[in-house]
């Protein structure tokens, strides 16, 4: 007991920095005849030492310091938010035929206007990407949902050929979730070895920037599609009415893995320019139906009804190309940091998605594949810290 107590005062006195005149405090354990003389760091009347590591003198407890590929070792990661300009085309689409090709004549007022739909629309994106300190190898998410919608109401009248009233209606949902990517940046340049094209003895490849990644993908598109013509026509003292409706579904959804390889070539201090290509595959199940229905005065009605559900798998691939502009913001809060980067967008997108088109009743697709295809402009503004 009597050591110990030596011990403890000794630890309190060196802490509390009491009586930095002394020497120090003696200590002799028990049962020994040596005895050991504790004094502060620095010799007699020195300062006592800080209680925690970086306590004092205005030191900080915790500091971290560096950059990688010009990001803060503390970076925060990258943002984009932003929108897709989107219309979408089909390797098959009398889905969008109203009336069949084959009845069109009983129909002589919007009998022919043909395809239906035909529109663009905003589809958001979000994009985040997170660089490891002191590593090209990195880790991402990202994400879209686009819906696109229309609708068409066209009336016309005639003392001859009676009313015409036209009703179609079309929405296709998509939603894309790159659930976990692992990322790889790499930068070519020529390595001496003579293989780089040259202009003015400076290499085209030496600035441009490769980043790969591949990851896990959540993938899900829904599309519906309804058309009516109503046409009514008064011959002689009978009125008749012929009728014509539409419909055509598809829906899917899956999860499958993807894989992206980006290029970056700066063109100056505040512009780049870029390409993009993402080749995805999901698989889950696929499911079709279409039924037309035309019914004409004097004549039996003709229902036709067509439907598939399968397990697909899909292929999708998503590719762009644009520019980049980008400022430096904010202030340093010490020399090594690297200030935050805003940066805008603007590139021309185009998508391919294999075997998701809807059947069509009543034509002569059968159960033949249908692709959709996506083309359009994205605009994403960024942060980067």
């Amino acid at each position: 007991m009597r050591t110990t107590f030596r011990v403890a005062l000794a630890g309190t006195l060196i802490l509390a920095g009491v009586s930095h005149a002394q020497v120090g405090a003696v200590l002799q354990p028990d049962g020994s005849p040596s005895q050991f003389l504790l004094v502060p760091e620095g010799g007699p009347g020195a300062a006592p030492p800080p209680l925690f590591l970086g306590q004092g003198a205005g030191g900080q407890l915790f500091q971290g310091s560096g950059t990688v590929n010009n990001l803060s070792v503390n970076s925060l990661g990258t943002l984009q938010v932003g929108f897709s300009y989107l219309r979408p085309l089909w390797s098959f689409r009398d889905f969008l035929l109203t009336v069949p090709a084959a009845a069109a004549g009983n129909f002589p007022l919007l009998g022919d206007t043909g395809h239906v739909d035909n529109h663009f629309a905003f589809a958001p994106v979000v994009d985040y990407h997170y660089q490891f300190a002191n590593s090209l190898y990195g880790v991402g998410v990202s994400g879209t949902f686009l819906s696109l919608s229309g609708q068409l109401h066209r009336q016309v009248g005639s003392t001859l050929a009676g009313l015409g009233d036209l009703n179609a209606n079309s929405q296709l949902t998509i939603v894309e979730a790159n659930l976990l990517e692992f990322t790889r940046a790499l930068t070519l340049g020529d390595d001496g070895d003579g293989g780089g094209k040259k202009k003015g003895g400076v290499s085209w490849f030496d600035d441009l920037d490769v980043n790969l990644s591949i990851g896990s993908r959540y993938s899900s598109i829904s599309q519906n599609y309804t058309g009516s013509l109503t046409s009514a026509a008064t011959l002689g003292a009978t009125a008749a009415t012929n009728a014509s409706t539409r419909y055509s579904s598809q829906s899917f959804q899956g999860f499958g893995l993807t894989t992206a390889a980006t290029l970056s070539l700066p063109v100056s201090d505040a512009w780049i320019l870029f390409s993009s290509t993402r080749a995805s595959v999901a698989i889950g199940d696929n499911r079709k139906d279409s039924t037309l229905t035309v019914n004409v005065a004097g004549l039996p009605g003709v229902s036709t009804t067509i439907n598939q559900t399968k397990t697909s798998f899909v292929p999708i691939i998503e590719s762009e190309v644009g520019a980049e502009w980008g400022t430096l913001v904010g202030r340093r809060a010490r020399p090594e940091d690297v200030p935050a980067l805003l940066t805008l967008r603007v590139a021309a997108i185009g998508q391919f998605w294999g075997g998701v088109g809807p059947l069509s009743a009543g034509s002569t697709q059968g159960f033949r594949q249908s692709d959709l295809f996506l083309l359009g402009v994205n605009v994403m503004v960024g942060f980067r810290r």
